[in-house]
């Protein structure tokens, strides 16, 4: 079974909880510009930190965020 890309798992959450993406840049202190180049795929691997912050508001499970970031790192 493959992972979620970290765009892609974020955009599913996103979608579950109804909101749009200023609406979670407001609510997670991330840009809405760096918000859709992750949801696009042009940032593979955006700082923990900005999981973090993405987790509290979507809530995200860890072990997602932990498994993709590690399938998406070029050196975990």
């Amino acid at each position: 079974m493959s992972l979620l890309s970290l765009g892609d798992l974020i955009n599913q959450y996103r979608e579950k909880a109804n909101i749009t993406l200023s609406q979670l840049a407001e609510l997670s202190g991330v840009s809405k510009t760096v918000l859709a180049k992750i949801e696009k795929g042009e940032t593979k691997q955006p700082a923990f930190t900005t999981w973090k912050k993405l987790s509290g508001v979507l809530e995200l499970p860890y072990p997602f965020i932990i498994s993709s970031f590690i399938e998406t790192a070029d050196n975990p």
